[in-house]
């Protein structure tokens, strides 16, 4: 469109007649006025053709809003919660434990290392270990020989060497020295009540012989003493001799008594002899049986000792209870210290399945329910290279649980389609302890929806605050 208006200008005749017949000239204000007005209508002209330009333009911005409104509409995008966790077995984790706990020797595994039932995962230094159980097993040989000293000086028979190995030949030779010192002085105990015993004897046989001499020279007498009574009967003896005769019969007759007496107290001083010789006897032996009982007892705890070293030398080595894989090795270095009943490590079980626990927030647990479909990105794994692993919503713990900032969160279990990410021959295999995100798809929305979403949530907020 031009710029320029043509404007028809009247004939030279025409101007002439109307002045006069003579030439028009026209004068400086009416020429000023004419330009004005072709500068005005200029301007007219041009601001008619900038307002064409915007009427096309606005008309495309419109159509453009118009059809992305009518785009937003109908497009669909999908709504997830987002939430972070880590891949753990479905079965139940194994922990390895040490009951003692010690000093690491050697470490045999590594860390997610797969090892069979029984594998040796640890050994624990056994040098304590070996000096207890050696120093109970030395302390159980000589209460055992000691039990069979006394059994064999109760029952006076021979001392048996081989209740114990030979290398305890020091002890042996100690319990055999001691047995013939305790023999030694039975026997001297013995010893004393024995010639007791036979001194009393001699005194009973003394004192027997002497009876019988005494019987002889009564029988005598009393013969004597008969024929002198009969002659003094018959006048032919005299009664002082006869009285004399009768005085050696008494005297005869009281040593014949106070002999006896002797004798009689001898022989009770023989039985009791004999009586202390039983007793010492018999207390010797009872004395050894009551500390055989002692040593007995105290071997049994020594035994039952013994056995429990043994049994904790023999969990030196920290085996595997089931085959699986390694996980939270807790000792790397050489000559840790394991307490007792600490930890060593997990086992995951090779055959069980692999499920995400996952941190759902308070916040998006209104909006989850179980079945639901998820993606699952593992960080390990560069998602925008490898993908994904999809899965679904299986299980969401009925209270909350805290975190490390005191949050709370609700547990959710979620199961993998797949236990490797992108291609399986790639090896990019989904292991326990991976730390992975887990967004899980809780419904869908329009774009537009989403757009004015900050909008319907500011009205809201603005209708409703004082």
């Amino acid at each position: 469109m031009s710029n320029t208006e043509v404007v028809p200008q009247a004939s030279g005749g025409a101007v002439a007649a109307a002045t006069g017949g003579k030439p028009l000239v026209p004068s400086p204000i009416k020429q000023g006025s004419r330009n004005a007005r072709h500068l005005a209508q200029s301007v007219v002209l041009e601001e008619a053709g900038v307002s064409g330009l915007l009427r096309a333009a606005m008309f495309l911005i419109f159509a453009a809003v118009a059809s992305f409104i009518a785009w937003s509409y109908f497009t669909e995008i999908d709504e997830v919660a987002v939430t972070f966790g880590e891949v753990i077995p479905d079965g139940k984790v194994k922990l390895v434990q040490h009951l003692e706990g010690g000093i690491v020797g050697a470490i045999l595994v590594k860390e997610d290392e797969y090892v069979e039932e029984g594998q040796v995962l640890i050994k624990i230094d056994p040098a304590q270990t070996a000096a207890e159980l050696e120093q109970m097993r030395k302390r159980r040989a000589g209460l055992a020989l000691q039990a069979e000293r006394l059994r064999s000086f109760a029952f006076n028979r021979e001392f048996d060497q081989t209740v114990v190995d030979s290398r305890y030949n020091s002890l042996i030779n100690d319990q055999v020295q001691i047995l013939r010192q305790q023999r030694g002085s039975l026997d001297a105990r013995m010893d004393v009540v024995q010639t007791q015993i036979a001194t009393r004897e001699a005194e009973i046989r003394t004192f027997e012989r002497q009876e019988s001499s005494l019987l002889r020279q009564i029988a005598s007498v009393r013969e004597e003493l008969q024929l002198r009574e009969g002659l003094l009967k018959k006048g032919l003896m005299s009664k002082i001799i006869v009285l004399d005769t009768q005085r050696e019969m008494d005297r005869l007759q009281g040593e014949l008594s106070r002999l006896r007496g002797q004798t009689a107290q001898s022989r009770e001083q023989l039985i009791e002899s004999q009586s202390r010789l039983l007793e010492t006897e018999e207390a010797s032996r009872d004395t050894a049986l009551q500390e055989m009982g002692t040593v007995a007892s105290e071997l049994s705890q020594v035994e039952e000792a013994v056995k429990r070293l043994e049994e904790r030398f023999g969990r030196l080595d920290v085996r595997a209870p089931v085959a699986g894989y390694v996980q939270g090795l807790q000792t790397v270095t050489l000559s840790g210290v394991i307490a007792p009943g600490g930890v060593v490590c997990e086992i995951v079980p090779g055959d069980s399945n692999l499920v995400i626990e996952s941190k759902i927030t308070v916040r998006d647990i209104g909006h989850v329910t179980e079945g639901q479909e998820v993606t699952v990105k593992v960080t390990t794994y560069d998602f925008a290279r490898y993908g994904g692993v999809k899965g679904r919503l299986v299980r969401i713990s009925e209270s909350t649980f805290l975190d490390e900032q005191n949050e709370p969160y609700y547990k959710g279990i979620i199961e993998m389609d797949q236990n490797y990410v992108g291609d399986e021959e790639d090896g990019h295999v989904v292991r326990p302890g991976m730390t992975v995100q887990a967004d899980i798809s809780t419904g869908s929305k329009s774009l537009f929806s989403y757009l004015l979403k900050p909008i319907y949530s500011s009205i809201q907020t603005s209708f409703g605050e004082r």
